[in-house]
């Protein structure tokens, strides 16, 4: 079965507009205070990790590209391409969102994307497993690190959405919460390395450094974020040496025999 042109041409266009309108929030009005009126949680990131966003979305558009040259496919990479485009529409949604709307209506906008890329890593491993004859290039970094980098979001958003809605805790509880909500991401990414998806646990572990390098005021908060991005790192490269194909990285792509 092979995809959909429309999905595929609706795919590539949504990746061009999507940096174009991250990058391009400046322009509408208020745009240059995006993030200013944002108040503080303990899982919140060093800015330069959202540095990132650039690498993600140059890997998204070469993924949409790839899929362009496809000419056989299969029910999975359709679904899977499907699941893509309502990803990157809800990151341009995202932008307005973030300027004009509450933290609460983010932070659906963040699970929308979540639910979305956790479906299309789904259907792609899917493809992987029915598939069987070698022909041509593939790369699913893009996917991976996207999905693993709004893994990390979510925790931030969800602090800012329960802290608007009236959520009031005290330090020590809201220090065990955000300690216990880091070492659910990393067991989280050591599960997907483990599944051959070590570039979702390589995006986890940047966001545990940076949020780490932000939390200097919680010490505790910010050892569990080193020490986290230290497992992770080493798991990986064991995962690495030990294993020579994954998932976020296939040699090939495989379609299925006719």
């Amino acid at each position: 079965m092979a995809t959909p042109l429309f999905l595929k041409r609706t795919l590539l266009a949504v990746f061009l507009l999507v940096p174009i309108v991250n990058f391009g929030v400046f322009l509408l009005p208020g745009g240059d205070r995006q993030f200013a009126n944002m108040v503080s949680t303990r899982v919140d990131a060093a800015g330069y990790a959202f540095s990132i966003w650039g690498i993600i979305f140059a890997m998204m558009i070469a993924f949409s590209i790839l899929v362009q040259r496809l000419t056989e496919s299969s029910k999975s990479l359709t679904a899977a391409t499907a699941a893509l485009i309502i990803a990157g529409i809800a990151s341009i949604f995202f932008v307005p969102i973030s300027l004009y709307a509450s933290q609460t209506i983010g932070w659906l906008d963040i699970v929308l994307h979540l639910v979305a890329l956790i479906a299309a890593l789904v259907f792609l491993r899917r493809h992987c497993h029915a598939v069987s004859v070698v022909n041509g290039r593939w790369s699913f970094v893009g996917p991976s690190m996207y999905c693993g980098w709004i893994s990390a979001a979510t925790l931030i958003s969800t602090a800012l959405m329960l802290q608007e809605n009236g959520v009031d805790v005290s330090d020590q509880i809201a220090t065990g919460i955000a300690i216990g909500a880091l070492a659910l991401i990393t067991t989280i990414a050591s599960l997907m390395t483990w599944s051959r998806d070590p570039v979702y646990g390589g995006t986890i572990a940047w966001a545990l450094i940076a949020i780490g390098v932000q939390q200097s005021a919680f010490p505790l908060i910010r050892w569990t974020a080193w020490l986290g991005a230290a497992a992770l790192t080493v798991f990986i490269i064991t995962f690495m040496i030990l294993n020579r194909s994954f998932y976020a990285a296939a040699d090939a792509l495989r379609l299925p025999k006719k």
